[in-house]
C-alpha cells in the first residue's frame, strides 16, 4: 500500500487535480490530463460521462480505486461539473 500511497499524493498534489478540486467546472482538456495522469502513475480509475439535462448540466464522475482485495475495495470519487459552454438543455 506505500507506492500506492506515493501515487495517490502525488496525484492529487498535482496542479490538474488541484485545478479540479478547486473549479466549480472544469474544461474538457483538464480532464483529459487527468486521466492521462492517472494512466501515468498506474492508478486504476473509472471514468462516468452524464449529458447535458433540463435540470443538470453535464458532469463527469472519477472513481480512483485505491486498493482492491478479495473482500473490500476503497475508493475516491470526484462529481465534476464538465463547462460544455452549452446551458442544460
Amino acid at each position: 500500500m506505500g507506492k500506492m500511497n506515493k501515487e495517490l499524493q502525488t496525484l492529487l498534489t498535482s496542479g490538474i487535480f488541484k485545478t479540479i478540486l478547486n473549479s466549480e467546472a472544469v474544461e474538457l482538456a483538464e480532464i483529459n490530463a487527468a486521466v492521462a495522469l492517472l494512466i501515468k502513475l498506474g492508478i486504476p480509475f473509472e471514468l462516468t460521462f452524464t449529458q447535458n439535462t433540463v435540470s443538470n448540466p453535464a458532469a463527469v464522475e472519477f472513481t480512483i480505486f485505491l486498493n482492491s482485495t478479495a473482500t473490500v475495495t476503497t475508493t475516491i470519487s470526484f462529481l465534476i461539473r464538465l463547462n460544455t459552454g452549452h446551458p442544460p438543455s
